[in-house]
């Protein structure tokens, strides 16, 4: 007879922790995909890219996902990608997070949003950038955000920009001259 208890006792445990997984097992958020993007749906509705897959030299970044706003380029979503030449970034995205095409040996041409406000830590670091255009909605530009673009030889800020981070630009040999705009505080 205790065997039998014993048993059911086991077979009741196993089954309501099943049922406890089971109940928490959807609330796990996961990357969704689109074309060859992977992308997290936020609370307000709108997306962020955490990840491309693709081979592609040119990309362009969608700029909606299923009617939702893609506002926001992850943390490392291309870094390390060489076949990436060229990106054009969409007027949704409002910021490009760190270490975002880090690393990107190929990336030559970036055509940012012109509602982009911040770069954030290491974003373009080590990549073949030669001419960069800020727009002037940027308002911040994190740490090494563009450190070791060894033939950056052409910059232009933004004239809202109000903070650049500590070695942004260092390593950037080719680059003679910049000139700072009166909006830089820190």
């Amino acid at each position: 007879m205790r065997t039998k208890v014993k048993k059911l006792t086991s077979v009741i445990l196993a089954v309501v922790m099943m049922l406890g997984i089971l109940t928490i097992a959807p609330l796990t958020v996961s990357a969704a995909t689109y074309g060859d993007f992977e992308y997290t749906l936020e609370n307000d509705y709108t997306c962020t890219i955490t990840k491309y897959n693709g081979h592609a030299a040119n990309v362009t970044i969608p700029s909606t996902i299923y009617g939702n706003k893609v506002t926001k380029i992850g943390n490392s979503s291309f870094r390390e990608n060489n076949n990436l030449m060229s990106v054009t970034i969409p007027n949704s995205v409002k910021e490009i997070d760190s270490y975002a095409f880090a690393n990107c040996y190929s990336l030559s041409t970036v055509t940012f949003s012109n509602s982009l406000k911040s770069i954030g830590y290491s974003a373009f670091a080590k990549t073949n950038l030669k001419k960069v255009t800020i727009p002037n909605s940027v308002t911040e530009i994190d740490e090494f955000a563009f450190s070791g673009c060894e033939n950056l030889s052409s910059l232009t800020l933004s004239n809202k920009l109000e903070s650049i981070g500590g070695w942004a630009f260092e390593s950037c040999t080719s680059l003679t001259s910049v000139t700072l705009p009166n909006s830089v505080t820190e």
